[in-house]
């Protein structure tokens, strides 16, 4: 188990390992802000601690009254959050194995959530084949990226292979995806204020895109449901 906390304000970590091969490493540079590790699995991977820079942190907090708050209740799980801004929250949730988890947040207020990474308390099958997960040997990816106030963003994936992705510019936007079976993928990209889109797959052989801009007065909205999809004939 390794872990290393660098903070430089008034600033609260909590780091709990109980198995094996685990590492976490926090940077938080501000007031009030909270960091919150818990694993419990082996071979979790929350930042690179064989390099010396806090930029390779797998949480690194700037601004005043942020929270980020990681449980890699599996194996071979990796996550890293980076908040920039006052008053942004983050929850990862990898209750499996083989999943990698994103978030990315520039601005204040704003509230990202990753939950349910698993594939399912089955056999991790090496990785999804391209276009579900560009990035290797992972079952299930989730990425959260939003830059602006006020955005809302959560994914739940329930089975593997599994890919999700958010990217949120602008305020006010809000969106989820929720994957329920294997070879799903989901793109959701909202750009402007005040944008709404949910994606809802459960069936399997699922791809979604959504693409969304606001522009003055005019606000979007979306739901895209694929309860019984398997790809075609």
């Amino acid at each position: 188990q390794r872990a290393r906390v660098l903070q430089t304000g008034d600033n609260a970590s909590s780091i709990l390992q109980t198995n094996f091969n685990n590492e976490a490493e926090v940077s938080q540079n501000g007031d009030r802000n909270r960091s919150g590790i818990l694993q419990t699995g082996s071979s979790g991977d929350i930042g690179d601690l064989d390099t010396a820079t806090t930029t390779d942190a797998g949480v690194i907090q700037t601004g005043d009254d942020n929270q980020s708050d990681i449980a890699q209740l599996g194996i071979n799980n990796n996550a890293n959050v980076t908040q920039t801004g006052d008053l942004n929250t983050s929850k990862i949730n990898s209750s499996g194995g083989w999943a990698d988890a994103t978030v990315i947040q520039q601005g204040d207020r704003n509230n990202a959530d990753i939950e349910r990474q698993s594939y399912n308390n089955g056999t991790p099958t090496g990785g999804p084949v391209s276009p579900f997960n560009p990035t290797g040997n992972i079952d299930a990816e989730a990425d959260i990226r939003q830059f602006g106030d006020d955005n809302k963003a959560n994914i739940a994936q329930d089975a593997a292979p599994t890919a999700a992705f958010i990217v949120q510019n602008g305020d006010e936007n809000v969106s989820r995806i929720d994957q329920r079976a294997g070879t799903a993928f989901a793109s959701n990209t909202q750009n402007g204020d005040q944008n709404d889109s949910i994606i809802d797959q459960r069936g399997g052989n699922s791809s979604a895109t959504v693409t969304q801009t606001s522009t003055g007065p005019v606000f979007n909205s979306s739901r895209t449901d694929q309860p019984d999809y398997t790809g075609p004939d």
